[in-house]
């Protein structure tokens, strides 16, 4: 049997690690995810947009039976205007080498690469 709670297998959805390098200027699409996030910083430094799961209506993603229902087709979070970032509850973090950040499962989030870096995501 496999996938249990305790399984090792590279294919369990309980566990995920990512590895990111990122080019100056890059930006991710705005998203949330369904598990827990640490990102921690490895090299350079990035930007991390952030809206609590109550900016549904602001944020407005993909119908749920869309492939990409977990993103947002909106602009860039880092443009919106005052007022709607702030209605939103957007808040905006630097995360530089050697720092962590933690991501809560359904947190829409968008990151702005701002020099080469590397980052670690589990």
């Amino acid at each position: 049997m496999s996938g249990g709670p305790n399984s090792t297998d590279s294919d369990s959805t309980s566990e995920r690690r990512y590895f990111r390098i990122g080019t100056p200027g890059a930006v991710s699409s705005l998203h949330y995810d369904e598990y827990h996030n640490f990102y921690v910083q490895l090299h350079g430094a990035k930007i991390f947009s952030l809206a609590p799961p109550t900016a549904w209506a602001a944020v407005r993603s993909f119908p749920k039976n869309n492939d990409r229902f977990r993103q947002s087709p909106s602009r860039a979070l880092p443009f919106w205007s005052a007022e709607d970032r702030a209605a939103a509850g957007i808040q905006t973090v630097r995360v530089d080498a050697g720092q962590l950040l933690y991501i809560p499962p359904y947190h829409w989030h968008q990151t702005l690469t701002l020099g080469a870096s590397g980052d670690h995501t589990f």
